[in-house]
């Protein structure tokens, strides 16, 4: 596995994880971000993989982190606003 995997590794977790097989997609994921740890599409999926586990708090973690890398994706600070109001009791 090497840095021109990342890509498919990424689209690979995001369909596991709409298909249902979230826990295989966070760990494809995790996977891409041992290859590059601030791969901002790698922490998105991550965070819409606890996302869909109802894990709301480390979503934020994942979309935060994304954010870092793309300060100006709205389509982040979106995702990020709405985990956080889902995690507020």
């Amino acid at each position: 596995i090497c840095r021109e995997d990342l890509p498919a590794m990424v689209s690979i977790s995001r369909m596991l994880i709409e298909l249902g097989e979230v826990d295989r997609g966070i760990s494809l994921g995790r996977a891409a971000l041992e290859i590059d740890p601030e791969a901002p599409e790698a922490l998105y999926a991550v965070g819409l993989g606890y996302e869909a586990k109802g894990h709301y708090g480390e979503a934020a973690v994942f979309f935060e982190r994304a954010l870092r890398y793309m300060p100006s994706s709205k389509k982040l600070r979106d995702k990020l606003e709405e985990v956080r109001s889902m995690d507020t009791p």
